[in-house]
């Protein structure tokens, strides 16, 4: 499936990794606390997204964290190929299967990208605005606006430590021993107090982990005390391993498959942070989340 995208195609993808970060920090001004005046009716919900986890997973995981699946809402998985004259198809999962032919008249406010949300009364383009959008109608979003922009703060600090990764292993690209070794060991280690802006290039896993331990709550949670936004983020980024029956892409990219495209040294790493292994591990036992976790490659997903 991956090899029907061109290299401009796979550029295209992996830039939109980074975008909207500008966005992110004006919601801090205009949020408000997450009560709904109206009643959220998911079914009136249109997803859209590539095949893949990528900018899609979060929001997916903070549906199903509520009890709304594929066929609940409608799940777009935009599959890699030339063929334009497929129509969509309705995977057992409630999935939707479907090419991008059938949803490039829907893209207009991602400026013709994905992901894409849009219901009879919404239309958001860019990943930040989709997860502020369903964290506050799901109460995701903590208790008041202060934890909203703890939230936030949290998101944006993973937000540079992902923007670091790809710096130092880029997408899709095979990692070598020499890449993972810097990015998971070596680097800056003023992992607290002021931090050495002579050293601020060479800010990897071993600086950002221990300053964002000291950051989160010890109770399962990353802000608040209940569950956040947040809770999701730092779950995908260290702890969503597409098992190996739910991956469709190529053999030798099963790096892809794994956080920080090594299980092994991200949960290495982690030894250094409990309470950010307590909120991975509070998800992972989640039984909506076993739940959406059994269906959510069927079929099976690129990365």
């Amino acid at each position: 499936m991956s090899s029907l995208l061109c290299p401009k195609t796979w550029l295209q993808i992996a830039a939109g990794f980074g975008a909207g970060a500008v966005a992110m920090l004006s919601l801090v001004h205009v949020w408000r606390p997450s009560t709904c005046d109206d009643k959220f009716d998911v079914s009136d919900l249109e997803f859209v997204y590539w095949h893949i986890r990528g900018l899609g997973e979060v929001p997916r995981m903070m549906l199903a964290f509520k009890g709304y699946y594929p066929g609940d809402y409608k799940s777009y998985r935009v599959k890699f190929s030339s063929d334009k004259e497929e129509k969509m198809t309705e995977a057992k999962s409630g999935i939707m299967i479907s090419k991008i032919a059938d949803v490039k008249d829907d893209l207009k406010e991602n400026f013709g990208r994905m992901p894409f949300l849009k219901s009879s009364k919404i239309r958001l383009g860019q990943s930040v605005a989709i997860n502020y959008y369903l964290a506050s109608k799901l109460k995701l979003m903590g208790k008041d606006t202060y934890e909203a922009a703890q939230v936030l703060m949290i998101i944006n600090h993973l937000r540079e430590l992902k923007q670091a990764f790809y710096k130092m292993c880029p997408y899709r690209k095979t990692p070598d021993a020499k890449m993972q070794e810097t990015f998971f060991k070596g680097g800056a280690k003023d992992s607290e107090g002021i931090a050495d802006i002579s050293i601020r290039h060479e800010r990897y896993m071993s600086w950002f982990l221990p300053r964002l331990e000291k950051l989160i709550g010890d109770d399962g949670f990353a802000v608040g005390g209940t569950p956040t936004y947040a809770d999701f983020e730092l779950f995908y980024l260290f702890g969503d391993e597409l098992p190996v029956e739910h991956f469709g892409g190529k053999e030798e990219e099963d790096f892809m498959r794994q956080p920080f495209y090594s299980t092994k040294l991200t949960n290495e790493s982690l030894k250094m942070a409990p309470k950010v292994c307590k909120i991975l591990e509070k998800i992972k036992k989640d039984k909506n989340i076993i739940k959406y976790m059994e269906v959510r490659g069927i079929p099976k997903l690129g990365y």
